[in-house]
């Protein structure tokens, strides 16, 4: 019941009529907490668990990479001046560009990256046991 609750607040704060300044504050004040209160100790498992480790996962360089591609990505809209139906699919094409980019710099550079540091790590901290 937690993840329905979590949605369907999630819904009700994307789909409003609120100036945008007052939609943030509302869900970094409220939708955000809320969220995370009524998904607290949820067990997920199967697929919905899958899903979940790859987001968090990924959501990191999601973070790092999505401003400078938003930014340059409003400015191709503006120069096209695309409107309606065309922006649409070019929001979702932009959504699918981002997701895939924040995936390949997870699986392909951040986790490998990690992999060896801690090889690294776990090398050198068995070296210094094993010194007389």
């Amino acid at each position: 019941w937690a993840f329905f609750a979590s949605a369907a607040i999630l819904v009700l704060a994307l789909f409003n009529q609120w100036p945008r300044t007052l939609t943030d504050l509302v869900f970094i004040m409220i939708v955000s907490p809320a969220i995370v209160y009524f998904c607290r100790g949820v067990t997920l498992r199967g697929a919905v668990q899958v899903f979940a480790n790859r987001a968090g996962r990924v959501s990191y360089p999601l973070y790092l990479i999505h401003w400078p591609l938003l930014q340059f990505y409003l400015f191709a809209i503006k120069s096209l001046s695309l409107r309606g139906g065309e922006a649409g699919v070019m929001d979702l094409g932009f959504f699918l560009a981002v997701l895939g980019i924040a995936s390949v710099v997870t699986f392909w550079i951040e986790e490998p990256i990690l992999r060896r540091l801690n090889q690294t790590r776990e090398a050198s901290v068995q070296g210094a046991q094993t010194a007389p």
